[in-house]
């Protein structure tokens, strides 16, 4: 996919890879700004502006949300697809690239954006947009957390990530944030509970999201929280449409990298559940619900009390195929409500609360039971994909003359 980054050499403060804080609240837009697909919109200025608590819990314009303060990591921290041996990170058009599609911060906008655009907010808890906190509440945060409790996130020392992309003004970025729902984690799992969470996920693949960290900590007022390490299409490892350089045999081995993300998902599912039941001897507490018919590995659709041929024996599937979301469809959703109001698509009208209100997209789509992903790849594929509950995947990514492109990395 050609990248729709800056080309301008870099400037001798460094190039400018975070967001920067506006002259006037007006002036945010969505983020993240240079790739195709969902953003995430800014809370409008009156909002952020009255902030006056931070970090876990803040309260803005008397109400109780949750903030959620982003590091600025380093690429190798970054979830997802590997960067290659032949990743330049003095290149700015390729770290660019490359940040809008894995860092945190934008993976959760990416995917949040999704659920808004797609009117299928309710699958997480609520987003309202994010925020860069400007210098004064940077100090406020600093004087409610001295010494070294936020050290990782100021980022003071010179040779930090923070300090190695300033602004314009030579000044470190502001810290991102986005502000969610507040609420509670659960002290337990139950049936229905488990039950739920496992359509949501099952329905976040038919959006065209993958790559959740599912795990206990994760569930907010019985709602996945956490979109960090998300995939969301359209992207460069999961769409091979937006690569016109891909041969045949690239593009089936991306899809057995993009099988492999989404199978991950459902078997780290399984894992919780088998982790808790471990935990919690007692019947009473045990839950039965499972995304596969077994814990490690891939799952095959043979009855063990029937005989069926080596064939069957070995198909592989996962519960929904994300490849199928057409994002075009919400691309052109986006460009009509662009065209139709405000570029924060937030309203407090009618909430005598002053909270701000997401929109729901017109594009709302009702969901039906996806057909499970059948895996028909290759013998050697099959066997990668039983060495280990993740697989072995085959791809490393590079960035070159505009394109993301694919190498397989030498043996380890």
């Amino acid at each position: 996919m050609a990248a729709e980054v800056p080309s301008q050499a870099p400037q001798t403060y460094g190039f400018p890879l975070y967001p920067e804080l506006p002259q006037f609240g007006s002036d945010l837009i969505p983020l993240p700004r240079f790739v195709k697909g969902p953003t995430l919109k800014p809370i409008p200025g009156p909002s952020w502006q009255g902030l006056h608590s931070h970090v876990v819990k803040v309260k803005i314009l008397g109400q109780i949300y949750a903030l959620k303060l982003f590091m600025f990591s380093p690429e190798m921290e970054w979830f997802g697809p590997g960067l290659s041996d032949e990743y330049d990170e003095k290149n700015r058009a390729e770290v660019t690239a490359f940040y809008e599609y894995l860092d945190p911060f934008n993976s959760e906008c990416r995917a949040f954006g999704r659920l808004h655009e797609s009117g299928h907010s309710e699958l997480a808890v609520e987003c309202y947009g994010y925020v860069l906190l400007d210098e004064d509440h940077e100090r406020a945060l600093r004087d409610r957390f001295p010494g070294r409790k936020l050290e990782e996130l100021f980022q003071d020392n010179p040779g930090s990530q923070r300090r190695g992309f300033l602004t314009k003004g030579g000044r470190p970025p502001p810290i991102r944030a986005i502000v969610k729902e507040f609420g509670t984690g659960m002290d337990r799992l139950r049936n229905r509970q488990m039950s739920k969470a496992l359509k949501d996920m099952i329905q976040l693949h038919q959006l065209g999201i993958i790559g959740i960290d599912v795990a206990k900590r994760q569930f907010i007022n019985g709602k996945l929280c956490d979109f960090s390490t998300a995939m969301t299409t359209p992207h460069f490892a999961m769409n091979p449409e937006l690569n016109p350089l891909l041969t045949p045999l690239g593009i089936s081995r991306m899809e057995f990298d993009l099988f492999l993300f989404s199978a991950a998902d459902f078997g780290a599912f399984d894992e919780m559940i088998w982790e808790w039941n471990y935990r919690n001897k007692l019947q009473k507490d045990q839950v039965s619900v499972k995304a596969f018919p077994q814990l490690y590995g891939y799952p095959g659709t043979h009855n063990l009390r029937r005989k069926v041929s080596p064939a069957t024996r070995e198909r592989v599937f996962t519960l929904a195929d994300p490849r199928l979301y057409d994002w075009r469809v919400s691309a052109r959703g986006r460009d009509e409500s662009s065209a139709e109001g405000p570029a924060n698509g937030q309203s407090s009208k009618g909430s005598s609360s002053g909270r701000s209100v997401a929109k729901v997209s017109k594009t709302r789509r009702k969901f039906k039971k996806p057909p499970r992903w059948y895996y028909e790849g290759s013998k050697e594929n099959m066997a990668r994909m039983g060495r280990s509950r993740s697989g072995v995947r085959y791809f490393e990514w590079a960035f070159k003359r505009g394109f993301f492109v694919p190498t397989i990395p030498p043996p380890r």
